[in-house]
């Protein structure tokens, strides 16, 4: 059995090149002799290395960042849809980008919005800072302008989950009463 912690300690040491990180992505991906825990720990470490060191290799080998959440609030924005109206919403429907993430302030901006003719919304955010910070989880109400002073019913998440959601449709309920 292989010390995972020795590995992940190789990992973080800045010491491969994008072509040996991918084949170590690619042999872990295979090797059936560690837990699927210490497996995604692996991965995951490796792809913040080729993420933050080699962004482009990374895109062509992994995909393009931001991949899940997208489709997660894709997903919210589909359900959403579905229930409610949203014909009446004053600013754009579907998946944008943040500011943040087109500035290159954020490794990943994410949104999906509703705001109303009295300038009430509902934001669901998914945020990350960098490849090495936790992906993070935003529902929140406002009014007026989406700015943090203006925020109320605020509730941060670590992971998907179904809570998201529930408090993204009750206060999207809410803002279309």
């Amino acid at each position: 059995m292989p010390d995972i912690e020795k590995i992940l300690r190789s990992i973080s040491s800045e010491k491969y090149d994008d072509k040996e990180l991918i084949n170590l992505y690619r042999n872990t991906e295979k090797y059936d002799s560690i837990t699927e825990e210490n497996r995604e720990r692996i991965l995951e470490a490796v792809e913040v290395q080729l993420r933050e060191r080699f962004p482009r290799v990374a895109k062509k080998a992994l995909g393009p960042i931001g991949t899940r959440p997208w489709e997660y609030l894709e997903h919210l924005y589909q359900i959403s849809n579905e229930k409610f109206d949203l014909t009446h919403n004053r600013v754009k429907n579907g998946v944008k980008s943040g500011g943040s993430m087109i500035s290159g302030d954020a490794y990943i901006d994410y949104y999906i919005s509703f705001k109303n003719a009295k300038k009430k919304g509902v934001v669901a955010h998914a945020y990350q800072v960098s490849a090495s910070e936790p992906l993070k989880f935003q529902v929140f109400s406002y009014e007026g302008a989406a700015r943090p002073e203006n925020r109320s019913n605020q509730t941060e998440y670590l992971s998907e989950c179904d809570d998201i959601y529930t408090d993204y449709l009750n206060l999207l309920s809410d803002v279309l009463e």
